[in-house]
């Protein structure tokens, strides 16, 4: 009985020492698997917004030339300015008006030479003659550089409505006024008709070819005298 006694004793302590074993494994195995699982779940969710973070920046960064660009525009130190400022500086070169274009000249159209012939003055045609002479007082007009002195007559009368009638000689290459509000050449006798001056001077080139410059004074005058009697008449 005490071999058997003993065998006994011995596989109860076999089974004592698996039991043991066998209880301190499922607690080591129950404190590693899912504590240590839920650690590494924290760990890795933690980690992934710190390095999607820190790779954020980067790739925020990475297109620099555009980031460079929005700075650039904010920043006018910056080198895009500078590319930028020549154009800048050159636009109110481009819009600018010319000077010539605030050039002004002045208009008078009178026939006063008229009222001392009206005698001569072709029936019907009185009352086309103003009583003070002045078909045109003076008008400071507006002229851009090149243009002529018919370029601003043409260019007033039409505004007013007034009429005006011109011929043009291609053999002297040059422009005849024949009648400004039907008043015509030869109307008040053989030697009357329409002059004009510049400053006082009758030109020796046509109203169609004389280029004006700035505070020109321009007066057309009717004259029924070659031109004899225009002097009396613009006083």
């Amino acid at each position: 009985m005490k071999p058997n006694l003993k065998r006994l004793i011995a596989a109860l302590a076999v089974a004592i020492v698996l039991a043991v074993a066998f209880f301190i494994q499922n607690g080591s195995v129950s404190n590693s698997g899912p504590g240590a699982a839920a650690s590494v779940s924290v760990q890795d969710t933690s980690a992934a917004p710190s390095s999607v973070n820190a790779v954020s920046p980067e790739i925020s960064a990475a297109p620099s030339e555009s980031t460079d660009s929005n700075a650039a525009m904010k920043n006018p130190s910056s080198k895009p300015s500078d590319t930028l400022a020549p154009v800048t500086s050159a636009q109110p070169e481009e819009t600018a008006p010319p000077e010539t274009a605030s050039s002004t000249c002045s208009l008078t159209i009178s026939c006063k030479t008229i009222l001392d012939n009206i005698d001569k003055l072709t029936k019907g045609k009185e009352t086309l003659a103003p009583t003070d002479g002045w078909l045109l007082n003076l008008t400071d007009v507006k002229y851009t550089e090149g243009e002529t002195v018919l370029d601003v007559l043409k260019r007033e009368l039409k505004a007013r409505d007034m009429h005006l009638e011109f011929s043009v000689s291609p053999l002297y290459n040059t422009v005849y006024i024949e009648g400004i509000c039907n008043l015509y050449e030869l109307d008040c006798g053989e030697l009357s008709g329409w002059m004009f001056t510049v400053n006082g001077v009758f030109p020796n080139v046509g109203c169609g070819e004389y280029k004006l410059s700035d505070r020109d004074n321009i007066a057309f005058v009717y004259t029924c005298d070659l031109g004899r009697d225009v002097e009396e008449a613009s006083a």
